[in-house]
Parts: C-alpha cells; structure tokens; sequence
C-alpha cells in the first residue's frame, strides 16, 4: 500500500505551530503552573513534562523554547 505525503509549506507549517503552541503554552501557565498546588516530585514532573512538550517542538522549528516562555 503506497502511502502518499503531503506538506505544508513554510509558512503555513509555521502559522499552524503557532496556532497550536500559544493555547497550549497559555493552558499550561495559566491553569497549571499558576493554579495547581505541587510538591517537590509533581514539580520535578512538571518541568519533565515541559520539557518533553519543548522536545517535540524541536523537531519542527529552531527555536522551540520560544513557544514557551
């Protein structure tokens, strides 16, 4: 079974990063990071998490951690 790919170009693979980093980086910061009670391990998992959600954004843009500040 052939499998045919498609993509984005340039532009549009970045404007649609974008549309999914900023939600996500807001719901992180203001209803996770700013709202829940952590200890010492769930924020060690937090930052493990974040980290994690940065390292995929790395595979597709140079400059990951500026999605998420």
């Amino acid at each position: 079974m052939a499998v045919l790919s498609r993509s984005l170009d340039g532009p549009s693979f970045r404007d649609t990063w974008r549309a999914v980093a900023v939600p996500l980086n807001r719901f992180l910061f203001n209803h996770v990071a700013t709202e829940a009670r952590f200890g010492a391990a769930g924020a060690e998992q937090f930052a493990v998490d974040c980290s994690s959600v940065v390292g995929l954004f790395a595979t597709y843009t140079r400059r990951p951690a500026a999605h998420f500040r």
